[in-house]
């Protein structure tokens, strides 16, 4: 099945691509000082359960913000440089940046694991170290299960691309995942 791509002009395609790598840059060194700044914390302003889902949510979001900046549109192999402004890369390079881009999954589930801290801890009054010995060890499994297995998909599928620079490929992944 062929998927269109017409629908986005060449100006559009690179105007996206490239806000992806200027916003992914910022990112980068957000997530670098959020990280030094969580590494020194030394347990003096955020109790460890959260302290430790801080980081995984810091590391997750570099990773990605990694793949965004310096794996951006110009990873992308140069036969699709048609339809990718930029795209100067190859097969190889396209693999590592989909690999990164996974971790954007496991970021939305640190983002949900810290909500589901604060409910517990502030609402229902569950201590710190209740959570950290029945919900934290899930709040990291389902980060590792999640983008281990999106990355086995992606593997089985010859997905590797990131999605955002071309319009349309999760529709078309959606299409072939018939089950």
């Amino acid at each position: 099945m062929e998927v269109e791509y017409d629908f986005y002009s060449k100006t559009r395609q690179a105007v996206l691509g490239y806000i992806s790598v200027a916003t992914g840059a910022l990112s980068v060194v957000r997530c670098a000082i959020m990280f030094m700044g969580l590494w020194k914390n030394e347990g003096q302003l955020y109790p460890p359960p959260l302290l430790r889902l801080l980081l995984g949510l810091t590391l997750t979001n570099w990773m990605y913000a990694f793949s965004s900046t310096f794996l951006g549109p110009w990873a992308m192999p140069a036969e699709v440089s048609t339809y990718v402004v930029g795209a100067t890369g190859n097969w190889q390079t396209c693999a590592a940046a989909g690999f990164f881009q996974t971790f954007f999954v496991g970021s939305a589930w640190y983002s949900f694991s810290l909500g589901v801290y604060h409910v517990l801890t502030l609402q229902f009054r569950l201590s710190g170290e209740d959570f950290h010995q029945y919900i934290e060890p899930f709040c990291h499994m389902m980060v590792v299960l999640s983008t281990v297995l999106l990355g086995a998909v992606a593997l089985y599928y010859e997905y590797y691309v990131p999605l955002y620079t071309l319009p349309g490929m999760f529709k078309e992944l959606l299409l072939n995942l018939s089950f």
